[in-house]
């Protein structure tokens, strides 16, 4: 078994294996940063969270599989600057058999593109904040008005869960980041939690599990008269939480978390 991270790699068949398994994670959105507020302006909202990569997995026989196969593992994308948008996460793939979409944007889930014949697997990531997915990632936590608490980025069974939402700075008990989504099978792969006020959030989980995307990011808390802090980091195949709004009479927005990286991971059955 060997797995490969972000980045370009070449993959030889080994000589007398019958089957190739091939598990596929894209990269997580980065986190929207939070606005700032300058001048005398009051109450703001957090920024939103980033959708997580999709998860696509199939069964090959050897004799479907080229010789040499590239093997691309998708990058996240980085966390926006005050009131900015992250950057998409990119695609996973194997070569031209098996592809897994990175996280969308603004906080939508990630979705299964194509995929081999031989492949039962597919289905599509919710581009809908906060909701959950199966195969497809979960959509990024919605950002909020200032006096409103977040709620939790979406999860996924199998995809990448959606990062948290920042907090706004209405007043310190509402500067609250929500929680980044789940991996609902397992409790390894949970989502980062969101940090209170003047607290940045608290990454995802970086522990893989065969098979899943791992949690999102937390959002961070609002900076309540201070500057916005950043989102937590969403794990492998996550979207990365929010940053926290700028606070009151502050220009600064905390950035959005770093979208977790994808990874391709494949096996050779004798």
């Amino acid at each position: 078994m060997t797995t490969y991270p972000a980045g370009s790699w070449a993959w030889t068949k080994p000589d007398g294996c019958s089957a190739i398994e091939v598990i596929v994670v894209g990269g997580g959105t980065g986190g929207t940063g939070g606005p700032g507020g300058p001048g005398g302006s009051g109450a703001i909202a957090g920024g939103a969270g980033g959708g997580g990569g999709a998860v696509s997995v199939a069964i090959l026989r050897a004799e479907d599989v080229p010789d040499s196969v590239t093997v691309t593992g998708g990058a996240g994308g980085a966390g926006g600057v005050t009131a900015t948008t992250g950057t998409a996460g990119t695609a996973s793939s194997f070569g031209s058999l098996l592809q897994a979409r990175g996280g969308g944007i603004p906080g939508g889930g990630g979705v299964v593109a194509s995929f081999s014949a031989a492949s039962p697997y597919g289905g599509l990531g919710n581009t809908v904040a906060s909701t959950s997915g199966e195969y497809g990632g979960g959509g990024g936590a919605a950002a909020v008005l200032c006096c409103a608490t977040p709620t939790a980025g979406g999860s996924s069974i199998f995809g990448g869960p959606g990062g948290g939402a920042g907090g706004g700075t209405q007043n310190a008990a509402l500067a609250v980041g929500s929680a980044g989504g789940s991996n609902q099978t397992t409790v390894v792969g949970g989502g980062g939690a969101g940090g209170g006020s003047g607290q940045v959030g608290s990454p995802g989980s970086t522990v893989k599990k065969p098979y899943c995307g791992q949690g999102g990011g937390g959002g961070s808390g609002g900076g309540f008269n201070a500057p916005g802090l950043a989102g937590g980091k969403g794990g492998p195949g996550a979207g990365g939480g929010g940053g926290g709004g700028g606070g009151r009479l502050n220009p600064t927005g905390g950035t959005g978390g770093n979208g977790g990286d994808g990874y391709v991971t494949v096996i050779a059955w004798p």
